[in-house]
C-alpha cells in the first residue's frame, strides 16, 4: 500500500535522523571534552624558573631520559635558557643532576669521562621542545628529530660542569619547529647547531 510504504519511509527517515542527532551529540561531547582538556593544558600556570614536575607536564620524556630538571627562563615559543648540571648534588636553578658515576661515564670513557655529544644534542632538543610546546593548547604531542644542521662541538663537557642550554625558535608551525641551539659551560661554547623537529601525536 503506497500510504503504508510512505509511513514506513517516514519512520525510517525519523530513525535515521535520530541516530544522526545522537551521533552528532556524541561527537560534540567528545570535541567539547577534548577542548576542555586542551584549555586546561593551555592555562597551566607555569612560572619560571620551573622544576621537573612542570617540565614533565609539557614534555613526554621520563626517566631515564629526561635531560632537564629546571628551566631558568623561557619566553614561550621564542627562547629558553636551562642548565644541565653534570655533577651530583647540585641545586642551581635550570639544572639537571647527572651523577658522576652514571653508566654513560663508565663507558664513555673509563679513563676520561666525557658527556657524549649526542646527549648534549638531546638535552638541547628537549629545551627547545619545551619552549615550543609550553604555550600550545595541545597535550600528547611528541617532537621527533627531523634534522640537525651545522652541528659543531668545540669543548668537552666533563663531570662537575654546569652545562647551560639555550634555544631560539626560528620557525614554528603546527607540524614543524626549527631552533638555533647552543650549549656552553661558563663562557665556553661547547656545542651549537640548528635543529629541526616534526610534531606529531603518538598515534599518528
Amino acid at each position: 500500500v503506497p500510504g503504508h510504504l510512505a509511513v514506513q519511509g517516514c519512520g525510517g527517515i525519523e530513525a535515521l535522523a535520530a541516530r544522526a542527532f545522537a551521533n552528532r551529540e556524541q561527537c560534540c561531547l567528545g570535541l567539547a571534552a577534548r577542548a576542555c582538556e586542551r584549555e586546561r593544558f593551555f592555562l597551566m600556570d607555569i612560572q619560571f624558573p620551573c622544576g621537573r614536575e612542570d617540565i614533565e607536564r609539557v614534555l613526554p620524556h621520563r626517566d631515564p631520559f629526561v635531560w632537564m630538571t629546571r628551566v631558568v627562563e623561557c619566553t614561550p615559543g621564542e627562547s629558553i635558557a636551562a642548565e644541565l648540571d653534570v655533577a651530583p648534588g647540585a641545586s642551581m636553578e635550570g639544572e639537571l643532576d647527572v651523577p658522576a658515576d652514571l653508566d654513560i661515564f663508565r663507558g664513555h670513557f673509563p679513563d676520561h669521562p666525557v658527556l657524549p655529544g649526542v646527549i648534549i644534542m638531546e638535552a638541547l632538543a628537549q629545551a627547545a621542545s619545551f619552549c615550543a610546546l609550553v604555550d600550545r593548547a595541545d597535550e600528547g604531542v611528541l617532537g621527533f628529530f627531523a634534522g640537525i644542521d651545522k652541528a659543531k662541538f668545540r669543548n668537552q663537557v666533563l663531570p662537575g660542569d654546569v652545562l647551560t642550554l639555550s634555544a631560539r625558535i626560528v620557525k614554528s608551525s603546527s607540524r614543524m619547529v626549527v631552533a638555533d641551539v647552543e650549549a656552553r659551560v661558563g663562557d665556553k661554547v661547547c656545542a651549537t647547531a640548528t635543529q629541526k623537529y616534526v610534531l606529531a601525536r603518538s598515534e599518528e
